[in-house]
């Protein structure tokens, strides 16, 4: 098994290495990595490979909307979790009833419901990328 690599974007840095910490737990062996600020998360996008992305939405300079669109137009294949305090719901639902995002998780979080979300957003990660070179074999196979 492929290990995978989670980006949590917030300013709030005390937020992220809960997020981190939380995730660990259970020794599912996901790498962890921390942004403070939208632009220092696209850096990090540029040099590694990121299964998911968890942003918060109020950030200073780039929200997490604009730059979830970015990671979007980028690195599609990257699944994008918008995090949002519980008054932005309506913002939220939007961003994923629009495609931008997998899900939503609102603060405060309940622990076993995080986990959940991003195992399962994991999940649908792994059978995303394995439908994609299953039919990237058809093709070859087809076109010999």
């Amino acid at each position: 098994m492929n290990k995978h690599t989670i980006l949590v974007v917030d300013d709030a840095v005390e937020v992220a290495r809960a997020i981190q910490r939380v995730l660990l737990v259970g020794g599912r062996g996901y790498n962890m990595l921390i942004a403070t600020s939208g632009m220092e998360g696209l850096k990090i996008m540029q040099r590694k490979k990121v299964s998911l992305v968890i942003s918060d939405y109020k950030m200073p300079g780039m929200d997490g909307i604009e730059f979830l669109q970015r990671v979007k137009e980028g690195w599609q294949d990257t699944i994008r979790i918008l995090l949002t305090a519980s008054n932005e719901i309506g913002t939220a639902i939007q961003t994923v009833n629009s495609g931008l995002v997998y899900r939503f998780i609102s603060k405060p979080w309940d622990n076993d419901e995080l986990n959940k979300i991003v195992d399962g957003a994991i999940a649908f990660y792994d059978m995303v990328s394995e439908s994609k070179k299953l039919t990237g074999l058809t093709k070859c196979r087809t076109n010999s």
